[in-house]
């Protein structure tokens, strides 16, 4: 899955030096608001089953307003989907081989995520630094199955960056995870350097002091130090008072 929208990948190659080609000279077109782009967005973003486009009128009417005639099968509006989507595939590819032409390197941010349905994912971020312009581009969630020991997840991001022509080992500098164990460990397998996330850190810290649990052990040494602390100025009261 790839989640990048036409409009943010033409901003990113405006973005470019003047020598590399501008969007209108890219050999993929523009399709800004096509009905590809719509009902891409409104089932990615907006997360309207593909059935709908087929079943309700006043959505195939409000799309024929546009002089849009959307198809009446399911399947062939899935596969509208899936071509655009190989079509953004296919500009992001473009904008990440100029750039490494012209002797840029990238870097990565990437998490697990779960889904409501208990489905986990990796998300792939790539970064890069041109024209005094930060640069990023979703590269799409990957799938997990099963466990995602250290090993796996290296080559998970492999194959994910092979897709858009990115190799691991000499076109990535830095990484960006939080400080799972996982992550540190996926940090030690590849040769880029390893920032781990100051803001998960943070949260950590701020979870750990305020909803910490602690044990009963723990109670009764804090009571008991407690007691003492209380004893003892009780003491020292009776001290002054003699």
């Amino acid at each position: 899955m790839l989640y990048v929208s036409s409009s943010s990948v033409s901003t990113n190659l405006s973005m470019l030096s003047p020598e590399l080609p501008s969007p209108s000279k890219s050999t993929i077109q523009n399709s800004e608001n096509s009905m590809e782009e719509r009902v891409a967005r409104m089932t990615a973003k907006d997360g309207l089953p593909l059935s709908v486009f087929v079943t309700s009128e006043d959505l195939r009417e409000l799309f024929k307003a546009k002089s849009f005639l959307l198809p009446r099968s399911s399947t062939t509006i899935q596969m509208m989907v899936m071509n655009y989507g190989m079509t953004l595939r296919m500009k992001v590819v473009n904008e990440l081989s100029q750039l490494k032409e012209t002797g840029h390197r990238f870097s990565l941010t990437f998490d697990e995520w779960t889904s409501s349905s208990n489905r986990r994912y990796l998300n792939i971020n790539a970064h890069t630094y041109a024209n005094d312009r930060a640069l990023f581009w979703n590269l799409g969630l990957t799938r997990i199955f099963g466990s995602m020991p250290a090993t796996v997840c290296v080559e998970t991001l492999r194959k994910k960056l092979k897709k858009f022509e990115i190799d691991l080992d000499e076109d990535i500098v830095a990484i960006t995870t939080d400080g799972a164990s996982v992550m540190v460990k996926t940090g030690s397998l590849v040769p880029a350097f390893q920032q781990l996330c100051y803001a998960h850190g943070l949260q950590l810290g701020i979870l750990d002091v305020l909803y910490k649990k602690i044990s009963l052990f723990d109670k009764n040494k804090l009571m008991m130090i407690y007691l003492t602390i209380l004893r003892l100025n009780q003491m020292t009261t009776t001290a002054g008072q003699i």
